[in-house]
């Protein structure tokens, strides 16, 4: 009996901080170009989750107003177009705040905080930015690339629950998978909460209808980002110490800001201590040795119904500090080592277990 082969996806969050701040250059341009230009010494290719809604946002602002920022607007679309061309690729992340925002005269985004959870949004609402976004996604690329299509979503800040209606429109505009679940991971917080608690612990991806915790038998698919248990020591460190030290990319200057209140920004604080130990594959979060066990426990406790498994890795551009950069590296070739894991996309994986036909993707 062969031994199975798993595939692993690398991912990247691609945008700026959920409040507006940050430069597109030195927080979301310059470190994408690292994490890229790294993982391709090892012939991996990085799926970006690109934030249309933020982007379309500073377009319709500064396009025909400062043309420094326009100038880095087109070099956003310009590296999504050279990324894809150089084999990488690119989905869809939406953060529903950026609805009717404004850019203020002190250079601050004007956002609408009580859009921030997707899965707050109507039906019709949802439907609407799926299209927009898919559309202008696919706009970006056919150009060059005529047979691209967006067929995978990543909430913004994971926030897809309530999920049943969004799973109803992904699926009615032609999206394959979702990948926003991070199993056993929440957030109690109101104005950012998600609760992953219900997934299912066995399983490596599963289908879904109704709700991306429940399985069902048909559906759309739900690949998850790995998660697992590591040392609470460690995890502690690498969060709340080291990140104090070296927390975001090269020049990157901005904040985190979002929905909460001051009683619910301390609820959020209690939520992550209480999950100190259990963490994403995140790649501009941990060092190497975290992330290996991190695959490997997550291989040792998933099965796959099809033959090959696919890890899910998760990254912030805006986060990828050059300490980031040293361990990615480190991670990358402990991964080329492994006989039994490919680097990979989720169409690449999809096509590869026949979960879907090469038409699915066009």
């Amino acid at each position: 009996m062969s031994k199975r082969v798993d595939h692993i996806i690398l991912t990247v969050d691609y945008e700026i901080f959920g409040n507006g701040t940050g430069s597109l250059n030195n927080c979301l341009i310059s470190p994408t170009n690292r994490i890229l230009n790294i993982a391709e010494s090892y012939n991996a290719p990085v799926t970006l989750f690109v934030e249309m809604l933020e982007f379309y946002s500073m377009k319709r602002e500064w396009f025909n107003g400062q043309s420094d920022m326009a100038l880095q607007i087109a070099s956003v679309e310009q590296q999504i177009c050279n990324a894809v061309m150089r084999g990488h690729d690119a989905q869809l992340h939406l953060h529903p705040q950026w609805i009717g925002s404004k850019h203020l005269k002190n250079g601050l985004w004007q956002l609408d905080n009580s859009r921030w959870r997707i899965g707050d949004l109507s039906s019709s609402e949802v439907k609407k930015i799926l299209v927009f976004g898919k559309t202008a996604l696919e706009d970006i690329l056919n150009p060059i690339i005529p047979q691209y299509r967006c067929k995978v979503f990543r909430a913004g800040a994971w926030c897809i629950q309530p999920s049943y209606h969004i799973i109803r429109c992904l699926m009615e505009l032609g999206f394959k998978i979702d990948s926003s679940v991070a199993p056993s991971l929440f957030n109690r917080a109101s104005g950012d909460w998600f609760d992953f608690r219900a997934a299912p612990n066995n399983l490596g991806w599963w289908h879904v209808s109704n709700d991306v915790c429940s399985v069902a038998t048909s559906g759309l698919v739900e690949v998850p980002i790995a998660v697992s248990r590591i040392s609470k020591t460690e995890h502690f460190f690498e969060f709340l110490v080291k990140k104090k030290i070296d927390r975001f990319a090269l020049n990157c200057n901005g904040y985190y800001g979002g929905p909460n209140d001051f009683l619910q920004k301390l609820i959020s604080k209690i939520s992550k201590f209480l999950k100190l130990g259990l963490s994403m594959l995140d790649f501009s979060s941990l060092n190497a040795k975290i992330l290996i066990e991190i695959v490997k426990k997550w291989r040792a406790d998933k099965s796959s119904p099809s033959s090959s498994l696919p890890i899910v890795a998760i990254a912030h551009a805006k986060n990828f500090s050059s300490t980031a950069a040293k361990e990615f590296l480190k991670f990358l070739e402990w991964v080329s080592r492994q006989p039994d894991l490919i680097f990979s996309t989720y169409e690449k994986w999809m096509k590869s277990q026949n979960i879907l036909s090469t038409k699915d993707f066009k």
